[in-house]
């Protein structure tokens, strides 16, 4: 589910999920069908995810929702706990290819920059570090380097995530 919003909108206004033709839209933006297999039965935390998305949203001129791309995504995970249980490293690295209609070849009754991202790779990297300084407190840092890698739409992205934070369990249940 996607909702965006323009033109000035607050940055709480996506949640209405509005399609107003001026300057919100929403929607359903595609399906997936995904499996998840650990592929070595002695390496039980790295785990495998493959998943196939099919866009389904309604092409309306004008108003972008999503990119309009087909897309088959491999992510690979890996965590680990040590220091006797106190910390957890948790990696991610995603392979995500993009592809479908070029934004030059979309007809004039849809919306060419849903097109921007076809005929790319895509390829977070993600890591976590988390540390239990206590049964019910977690601190933790993460950091994500993303590249969109172009073939052949004239569209690249790059950027670097760092963040930290927080959790406190309030109760068991």
């Amino acid at each position: 589910m996607k909702s965006n919003t323009s033109n000035g909108q607050s940055a709480t206004s996506v949640f209405s999920f509005e399609n107003d033709k001026t300057d919100s839209r929403s929607g359903l933006s595609s399906i997936g069908l995904s499996v998840k297999f650990q592929p070595f039965k002695n390496i039980s935390n790295f785990s495998v995810q493959s998943t196939f998305y099919i866009p389904v949203f309604k092409d309306t001129p004008g108003f972008y929702l999503y990119k309009r791309s087909y897309v088959f995504e491999n992510k690979y995970f890996y965590d680990t706990t040590f220091g006797n249980g106190k910390y957890q490293f948790f990696a991610e690295v995603d392979f995500a290819y993009n592809f479908g209609e070029k934004s030059k070849d979309a007809s004039p009754d849809e919306n060419s920059t849903e097109r921007f991202a076809n005929n790319s790779l895509g390829v977070p990297i993600s890591v976590f570090l988390s540390c239990f300084p206590s049964a019910k407190f977690t601190v933790f840092a993460n950091a994500q380097q993303y590249n969109l890698y172009d073939f052949g739409n004239e569209f690249t992205q790059n950027y670097t995530l760092l963040g930290f934070g927080g959790k406190y369990q309030l109760s068991q249940k």
